[in-house]
């Protein structure tokens, strides 16, 4: 650019600009370009009639770059912003060849022309008594031949200079155009090449990679989604910037053109013209939608402030009632997120709202709430007659116009529930033929924070009210019949039958009888019970434990092997198995046992003293052996983890076991470990065999205490019928307290378990709601100085690394292994957390960000990725709702298409866990395609084409060129970095040198010699 540079210093004329004295550029004739500070640009919509309106930022412009007049546009500048003016007819002669920086200043020239202001005449002449303003005027009424020597370095040619000025022609397009946009390029579109045919399709979108023309034809466009654009005139063209997007409704033919190939044609300049009017309107309709997003929120504001009103009012209303009221809310403004809060109201979790529900910039809106609202979700199948099942809260959608609906349970059926209306139907099989066959279920996550046992129990408890209030009564009735027996065995042998009364013997018989059969109904019906409680409560505490462990940071997991980590985590579930039926059965008879032990003071004291002792003893005999058993089943546990591990690992390398032929020292090392964990499982048990053996003995001893204790009191002190009566008592109770001491030492695995797996839930999720939401990413990344070391008294990996990369840079991190690439990696992701220093995105701090919607906007491929079981397309889009087209288009991108074409199944071909049906290379292709199937505007790539080979690597790298997203790639094949904007040269966690390809080449130093080995 120090042509152009040298062209105004030498023609043009010296003006002052600050945020008091600000530049209009509404004279066509002039162009200008800043020679010190900064230039703020603004948007302002104003006319004669009324006042200046509100101002609209474009951009900020530095010391070189251009601005062109006739605009309309106001140039604000900091202070001691200076600008140099030229007329745009005097660019156009040295454009054509007629002039340059090196000769005689023309007659037209700046310095023999008065230059319009921007200001009123007031101000100009109020701005000419300024010193600064009277240099510049003394300056230009000097006489050409005492301006300053220009250099005598030879003018550049007129392809040169044209260049030189497309460049900066570019630049000011994309600053004027990234000013209007209100939101990013559409996910889907098609690359706009220039100096290339390009054929496009009926409603399709199109974007260049950089600023191209496109030229007058009979079709007609849509710019930035809203501005209805036509070009007819084949003399003229209209600029496009990479960060703009044209939509067309019909088939169409384009060859873009570059600037510097249009620079040299008439239709140029009425294209920039063009242009400028364009951006104008665009200016206006984006200052019209923020004020007119301003009114839609306080009008939303005012719609929640109402419905909150209605709300309280309504619970105030129903007091009285058990029915929920949250139906009842007035409609909302979005009959979606209305639907999710009745349901999230039914399963005890608050539903937010997300930044956006709007699907041009959120492709899955129920994923977004679900997110928001930090719940998991799932699409399922609506078959059979599911409405008269138990499935719990459902969001469904109408055929008609797929409104949103809530499903929710009512009775032994489902009601469904209209957002748009707030009235409730019930379900039939009429209503169920207006629904589609599919639907979403909530799963509730746990808090975010340090779990005990007893939150995790609080946290499984909404919805089953109604479940354990069947199981307490149920229980609480037949230990009240079981009273029955014992009373009525008294009574029988006391005084019915020395009186010899039959009829009365038959009705106590028939009563025994009808109790016993009324017992076993209340013990099934506790079952039932049971049972459905266990499965709400499994549910909600297997969902939320599993989410929870996804939610954990990534170096949480780096201090658990896979198998282990895998059996910890399932140690909730075995928790919870553990407390069968049986357990709770004996938990709750041992509790309602005590009942009888009123029963058995009422009979005598003396004998209840005596069963109170071999109770207590049944107690204490089970506290010794929980006390010996324990420690064998923790170190149980723990060998039964490492077991796990190493199972896993010996199934994950077969394949290198065989070809090292070390199968017979796998075995052994299995078999070591293994015995060792079959050998403390066998103690435990002996221990718990022998109180087993113990509780078998007690009953029967504990009756001959009793019998001894009735001989040695007094003759007649206790009756036939008052001993049987407390015998039967008896037992029940000493039934009961065996049943609970091998239940004891039956869950006792309880413990270990949940000493296992406490570090999943007392570590806080990296996950809160508190944290806030990055928007949509531009692709700016900032790494301000960065300290790290994954331990806390080890070495540092990194010292003090700053690095900043702007949007839609290709940057690339070379070294030796070793010297902090990877990790600098894992830093940008979230994965670890810097000593100290912040990471960046769009100038946001990382740790205040929700970390996982950071993720979800990057396309990752590390160096020891790995792709699941499934089919090619479900490992390609993954859980994204994406179609067969999509999945298409990334393998095209990643050079995969003609190897998956190849296939018998094509697309749905399906590839094994450990990907041994794909070579090494196919495995990397695969891995870009799946990072690259939602066009991120981030791409961080470690390793990921080492294995391609030169012609696949071309074409992995053009795509990503077309992508327009930032790159940041780590590689020590240096030919894949070639064309990298810059190169960051990492040693020792340091970076020690900066630079494009040639620029380090030419440098002595590390990369210098790692390309010489290469080269070599």
């Amino acid at each position: 650019m120090a042509f152009w540079q040298q062209l105004f210093e030498s023609e043009g004329e010296t003006r002052e600009v600050a945020g008091n004295h600000p530049l209009d550029l509404r004279d066509p004739s002039l162009v200008w370009m800043i020679a010190a500070g900064r230039i703020d640009l603004f948007a302002m919509a104003t006319d004669e009639e009324t006042a200046p309106g509100p101002r609209l930022h474009l951009g900020q412009f530095a010391p070189g770059d251009m601005l062109f007049s006739g605009t309309g546009l106001l140039a604000v500048g900091t202070p001691d912003t200076q600008v140099l003016g030229l007329p745009l007819s005097r660019l156009q002669e040295v454009l054509g060849g007629k002039g340059s920086a090196a000769e005689t200043p023309s007659e037209d020239t700046p310095s023999e022309q008065t230059l319009p202001d921007a200001t009123s005449p007031e101000d100009a002449a109020t701005a000419s008594d300024t010193p600064a303003a009277s240099d510049a005027l003394a300056a230009s009424d000097a006489p050409a031949e005492a301006a300053p020597p220009v250099s005598a370095v030879e003018p550049p040619s007129l392809e040169e200079r044209g260049k030189e000025f497309a460049a900066l022609i570019d630049l000011w397009i994309e600053r004027l155009t990234q000013g209007v946009v209100r939101s990013y390029v559409p996910r889907k579109y098609v690359t706009l090449n220039a100096d290339l045919e390009t054929r496009l399709k009926a409603d399709c979108v199109v974007s260049p990679v950089a600023t191209v023309w496109i030229p007058g034809s009979e079709h007609d466009w849509t710019y930035l989604d809203d501005y209805a654009l036509s070009i007819r005139d084949p003399q003229q063209s209209f600029p496009v910037a990479d960060c703009a997007w044209l939509h067309t409704s019909e088939r169409a033919i384009v060859t873009a053109v570059s600037t510097p190939n249009l620079l040299q044609e008439p239709r140029f300049w009425p294209g920039l013209d063009h242009f400028h009017q364009v951006i104008l309107e665009c200016a206006a309709r984006k200052v019209a939608s923020e004020q007119a997003a301003d009114l839609r929120r306080l009008r939303r504001k005012s719609i929640a402030e109402k419905e909150q009103e209605l709300a309280a009012l309504t619970s105030l209303a129903s007091a009285a009632h058990t029915e929920s009221v949250a139906e009842a809310q007035a409609p909302s403004e979005d009959p979606l997120l209305a639907a999710c809060r009745v349901i999230g109201h039914r399963m005890n979790f608050e539903v937010a709202t997300p930044r956006s529900l709007s699907k041009n910039q959120v492709a899955d809106p129920v994923a977004a709430i679900a997110r928001a609202s930090s719940v998991r979700h799932r699409e399922v199948a609506l078959k059979g007659q599911w409405w008269k099942e138990e499935n719990g809260p459902l969001l469904g959608f109408r055929s008609s116009d797929e409104a949103p609906v809530a499903l929710l349970p009512k009775g032994k059926g489902y009601e469904i529930f209209d957002p748009k209306t707030g009235q409730s139907t019930s379900m039939t099989a009429a209503g169920r033929s207006k629904l589609q066959g599919r639907a979403y279920m909530f799963y509730r996550s746990l808090p975010s924070r340090k779990m005990t046992p007893g939150d995790i129990f609080l946290c499984s408890l909404p919805g089953t009210g109604m479940d354990w209030l069947r199981v307490v009564l149920l229980g609480l009735a037949g230990a009240v019949l079981s009273l029955f027996v014992p009373i009525a065995t008294g009574t029988i042998v006391g005084e019915i039958i020395p009186s010899s009364n039959k009829l009365q013997l038959a009705i106590f018989v028939l009563a025994l009888v009808i109790n016993t059969f009324v017992v076993s109904v209340f013990e099934y019906c506790q079952s039932i019970a049971v049972l459905r409680l266990e499965t709400r409560m499994d549910a909600s505490m297997e969902g939320g434990v599993w989410d929870r462990l996804l939610n954990l940071p990534a170096s949480f997991f780096r201090q658990y092997s896979t198998g282990d980590l895998a059996m910890r985590a399932m140690g909730i579930g075995q928790i919870r198995q553990m407390f069968t039926e049986a357990a709770m059965t004996s938990v709750l008879n041992f509790v309602f046992s005590f009942v009888a032990f009123a029963l058995l003071f009422y009979y005598d004291v003396r004998l209840a003293l005596v069963a109170t002792g071999a109770f207590l003893l049944v107690m204490i005999a089970t506290a010794f052996t929980v006390w010996l058993q324990l420690p064998y089943e923790r170190r149980h546990y723990e060998a039964q983890g490492r077991v796990a591990s190493i199972v896993f690992q010996l199934l994950g390398g077969i394949s290198r076991l065989r070809v090292a032929g070390a199968e017979t020292r796998a075995l052994a090392y299995w078999a070591r470990n293994y015995s060792e964990q079959i050998r403390l499982s066998f103690r435990g048990q002996w221990i718990a065999n022998n109180l087993g053996t113990f509780n078998s003995a007690i009953p029967l001893l504990a009756s001959l205490a009793i019998f001894a204790a009735v001989a040695a009191l007094p003759r007649d002190q206790v009756s036939l019928s008052t001993f049987l009566a407390f015998s039967a008592a008896f037992a029940s109770i000493m039934g009961a307290a065996t049943s609970m001491s091998g239940t004891i030492t039956s869950i006792l695995d309880v413990v270990p378990l949940y000493e296992r797996c406490r570090p999943i839930l007392e570590t806080p999720p990296e996950f809160h709601l508190a944290k806030r939401e990055p928007g949509q990413l531009s692709g700016r990344i900032e790494v301000g100085h960065v300290s790290f070391s994954y331990d806390k008294d080890g070495p540092r990996v990194l010292e003090d690394v700053s690095i900043e990369v702007q949007p839609g840079e290709f940057v690339a991190f070379v070294g030796p292994s070793g010297s902090g690439k990877s990790t600098i990696l894992r830093l940008l992701l979230g994965f670890e957390k810097p000593d100290t220093g912040s990471v960046y995105y769009d100038r946001e701090d990382l740790a205040q960000l929700d970390q996982q919607a950071v993720r979800r906007q990057i396309g990752v491929v590390l160096q020891n990725g790995k792709i699941g079981s499934g089919s090619i397309f479900r490992a390609i889009i993954g859980s994204a709702p994406l179609t067969l087209d999509d999945a298409w288009e990334a393998a095209r991108l990643s050079g995969l298409d003609k190897d998956i074409e190849g296939m018998p199944m094509g697309m749905h071909t399906v590839i094994s866990e450990g990907e041994s049906t794909l070579s090494g290379g196919q495995r990397q292709r695969l891995m870009i395609a799946r990072a690259i199937v939602n066009r991120p505007k981030i791409l961080l790539f470690d390793e990921a084409t080492s294995a391609l080979d030169n012609v696949t690597q071309e074409i992995v790298s053009q795509s990503l060129e077309r992508l327009k997203a930032t790159r940041i790639v780590v590689a020590h094949r240096l030919s894949t970095i070639v064309n990298a904007d810059r190169i960051f040269v990492i040693q020792q966690g340091k970076v020690i040198q900066e630079g494009n390809f040639q620029d380090l080449l030419n440098q002595p130093g590390l990369f210098a010699e790692l390309a010489k080995r290469q080269l070599a």
